[in-house]
C-alpha cells in the first residue's frame, strides 16, 4: 500500500510541475469556453428568447448552466487523458522497466498510475465547478441547491472512476510522447462533438445521435446537464407550452430518448458504472501482463 501511495504522489507531482500537460489537459474545455463567450452563446440566449417570445432574464443563467455542464463532461475524459502521459514517459524512457525489476508487485504500479489519473481528474474538475458556479452567481444566475451540488459530485466521481479506466486501457497501447499527443489531440476534439457541446444534439442526423448514444462520453454529459438545468429551465419557460421546454431540450441534449423510452439517470449511472468497471478490468489485466512493455 505504501509503495502504492508514494507512486501515486511521484505521478501528481510529475503532472503539475509540467504545466504544459496541465494546459493541454484543460484546452478542450478552454476552447467551449471561447466558442460559446464570443459568439454561440449569444445565439443561443436569442433562440431561447424568440421560441418563448419575450425578453427573459433567466435566460442566460440556462445558457451557462448548459456550457458548464459540458465542460465538466469534456473534463473528466480529457483531463484523465493527460494524467496519463507520466505513464507514457516512463514507457518511453524505460523508466518503467526499473519499477518492473524492483521488488514492488505490478498490481502497486497499476494502482499508482491510476489513482493518480483519477485524482488529477477530480482535482482539476473540482477547480472548474467552483469556477462554473461562481460565474453563474455572477452573471445573475443561482448556485446549485446543496442536493443538487451532491448529485454533481456524485456524477463527477462516477465519471471520472469510468473514464479514466477507458483512457488508462487505450493509453497502454501508446509508447511514445508523439502518438500520446496525436491521440490527445484526435480525443479531444472528438469529445466535444461525441458530448454535443460543440454543435447541439437535436441538429444532428438522426444516425448520428444514434452512434452518439453507443459512446459511455453522451451519458455524463446528459446527466450534468439536466442537474445543471433544471431550475434554469423551469424558470426561462415558467408560462409557455410544455412541447416549447421540450423541444429545447431535445435540441440541447437535456434528454434523450431509447426508442420512445427517456434515458433516464439510473440508466445513465449503470451504462457508466459497467463502463468503469469494465475498462477498469481490462486495464488491470492489459498492464499487469509480463509482455505489455515489449510490445
Amino acid at each position: 500500500m505504501n509503495t502504492a501511495l508514494s507512486l501515486t504522489h511521484r505521478n501528481l507531482k510529475l503532472f503539475f510541475r509540467d504545466k504544459a500537460s496541465v494546459f493541454f489537459s484543460l484546452l478542450s474545455m478552454l476552447i467551449i469556453v471561447m466558442l460559446y463567450a464570443l459568439f454561440l452563446g449569444k445565439i443561443q440566449v436569442q433562440s431561447i428568447e424568440e421560441s418563448v417570445g419575450r425578453t427573459i432574464p433567466g435566460a442566460e443563467w440556462l445558457v451557462n448552466s448548459w456550457i458548464f455542464a459540458g465542460i465538466l463532461a469534456v473534463g473528466t475524459v480529457t483531463v484523465s487523458l493527460g494524467a496519463y502521459g507520466t505513464m507514457v514517459d516512463d514507457v518511453h524512457s524505460g523508466r518503467i522497466k526499473d519499477f518492473f525489476v524492483s521488488p514492488m508487485r505490478r498490481s502497486q504500479l497499476v494502482a499508482g498510475y491510476m489513482v493518480s489519473a483519477a485524482l488529477i481528474s477530480l482535482i482539476i474538475n473540482l477547480v472548474v465547478l467552483i469556477v462554473a458556479e461562481a460565474y453563474i452567481a455572477i452573471t445573475g444566475g443561482q448556485l446549485l441547491s446543496p442536493m443538487r451540488m451532491l448529485e454533481t459530485l456524485g456524477i463527477l466521481c462516477l465519471s471520472i472512476f469510468s473514464f479514466s479506466s477507458l483512457v488508462c486501457f487505450i493509453t497502454s497501447y501508446v509508447k511514445s510522447p508523439n502518438a500520446f499527443g496525436a491521440l490527445s489531440t484526435i480525443l479531444g476534439t472528438m469529445i466535444g462533438f461525441l458530448t454535443g457541446s460543440y454543435v447541439p444534439v437535436g441538429i444532428l442526423p438522426g444516425a448520428v445521435v444514434t452512434a452518439i448514444k453507443c459512446i459511455p462520453f453522451t451519458y455524463s454529459a446528459l446527466w450534468l446537464r439536466q442537474v445543471f438545468t433544471a431550475e434554469p429551465m423551469q424558470q426561462v419557460f415558467e408560462g409557455a407550452p410544455a412541447q416549447t421546454a421540450k423541444s429545447y431540450a431535445d435540441l440541447y441534449g437535456i434528454s434523450l430518448y431509447f426508442g420512445d423510452t427517456p434515458i433516464l439517470p439510473w440508466m445513465m449511472a449503470l451504462i457508466i458504472a459497467v463502463t468503469g468497471v469494465m475498462f477498469f478490468a481490462l486495464s488491470i489485466w492489459r498492464l499487469s501482463r509480463r509482455t505489455w512493455i515489449m510490445k
